[in-house]
């Protein structure tokens, strides 16, 4: 099946393949991996014969930026409390 989807997404246009893609924000911290929303998606496509070919995580970055620049923070409140 995977096959036949590379396949056919070399041959269609862009836009056959976007009607095939979802984007879903919001995925519980419990859930990091998506395993949880992989199998509630098979559970559903399998249903109309489908399946979950591949899920791509990107993670939520103005989350990262933010703990970065208080971890850069408290380095820094720290230099500055052992200097004196």
């Amino acid at each position: 099946m995977l096959n036949e989807f590379v396949t056919k997404s070399k041959k269609e246009s862009t836009e056959w393949l976007k009607a095939r893609t979802a984007y879903i924000m919001g995925i519980p911290p419990n859930d990091r991996k998506a395993k949880l929303l992989t199998t509630s998606l098979n559970t559903f496509l399998g249903n109309f014969n489908g399946k979950v070919l591949s899920e791509k995580l990107t993670p939520e970055y103005q989350s990262l930026i933010e703990i970065e620049q208080n971890k850069k923070e408290l380095e820094f409140q720290n230099i500055l409390v052992s200097k004196s």
